[in-house]
């Protein structure tokens, strides 16, 4: 759809913890690559809030710095670099305020993956194609 334009595509990933989201789109990733399209994944753990802030039982978007995921997302799909925070996904802690390596989407394809993949209208807007991940217990955890 944006290739046409010489934009990067967006492509949603989302679903609920543990449900193999990131394996499908490190599969999909490497897909276009083999083609000679330039990939590139962004995991949104990269965006999660502190454990130690949060009430206990904190939904979804209690979890990630949401108006950041949508904000930096945003200026990636127009070409524009971003060094979203690095955040340690198991200690559930962020080690650094912006990555060591900023991103930056020129063309190609980028992946945004995560628990909160498809909360936001706007993104869920630019993007092209919007995955959600539902697969059983018992295969999940094959």
């Amino acid at each position: 759809m944006h290739q046409s334009l010489g934009m990067p595509m967006l492509t949603l990933i989302g679903s609920c913890c543990l449900t193999g989201k990131s394996r499908l789109t490190e599969t999909l990733k490497d897909r276009p690559s083999e083609a000679d399209t330039p990939c590139v994944l962004v995991h949104q753990d990269r965006w999660l809030a502190d454990l130690e802030p949060r009430r206990q039982g904190s939904g979804g978007k209690e979890r990630y710095h949401c108006a950041a995921i949508q904000r930096d997302v945003n200026s990636l799909f127009q070409g524009r670099p971003s060094d979203p925070a690095a955040s340690d996904a198991r200690m559930r802690r962020r080690v650094s305020e912006a990555s060591a390596e900023p991103i930056q989407i020129i063309r190609g394809i980028s992946f945004v993956e995560g628990v909160m993949g498809l909360a936001f209208r706007d993104l869920c807007e630019m993007a092209g194609p919007r995955i959600y991940v539902d697969i059983e217990d018992s295969v999940c955890w094959k």
